[in-house]
């Protein structure tokens, strides 16, 4: 995880707080109603990670439940996009 995480926590919590002062709710209160969706929001993103390959690998292992990912190079889509919808 890095500094984007770190970012979204911090503006989250930011948020939540400016809601509570608005509809003047106590500032626990709110964060305690969102802290569910962050962790469902958490565990759908790691999820996702998981799926994609994007970094999740461990040490190398003969368990049987340990998972193995193709590492292969990827093309950049960006090269590959036609001009039209990139330029403006």
């Amino acid at each position: 995880m890095g500094f984007a995480f770190s970012a979204r926590v911090i503006g989250g919590f930011l948020a939540l707080l400016y809601l509570a002062r608005r509809f003047k709710m106590p500032a626990l209160l709110m964060l305690d109603a969102a802290s569910p969706a962050g962790a469902l929001g958490y565990g759908i993103g790691r999820i996702g990670c998981l799926i994609s390959g994007d970094g999740d690998y461990g040490i190398p292992t003969s368990l049987p439940w340990g998972m193995s990912f193709r590492m292969e190079s990827c093309r950049p889509l960006s090269v590959f996009t036609p001009r039209r919808f990139t330029s403006f």
